[in-house]
């Protein structure tokens, strides 16, 4: 999966979870990617709503101590983390098939 793709559906999520508004999403402006508008805006209830969410979207298990603040800082930061996530499950995959 492309960091690209993973940015929109980290977006969905986010919209869905109404953390950023629906009218967003059709936004061309990067800013909406890059801007701090996460992390300072989430009760710590809703940044565990969103890990189960990214957890199910992408169909990994978010280990605790993967999780930083720096990866929930704004969209990109997310999608960079998911991305980490991914190619880790999979190495992983691929490690146990190994032995």
């Amino acid at each position: 999966m492309q960091i690209n793709e993973i940015e929109l559906k980290v977006m969905e999520i986010l919209i869905s979870m109404n953390i950023i508004p629906d009218e967003k999403a059709n936004t061309k402006d990067d800013e909406i990617f890059t801007s701090e508008i996460i992390i300072g805006n989430l009760e710590s209830v809703q940044i565990l709503e969103l890990i189960i969410q990214l957890e199910k979207e992408f169909n990994v298990e978010i280990a605790e101590e993967n999780i930083t603040l720096n990866s929930f800082r704004n969209i990109k930061s997310i999608a960079e983390f998911m991305f980490e996530e991914l190619n880790r499950t999979v190495d992983m995959t691929l490690n146990r098939g190994a032995i």
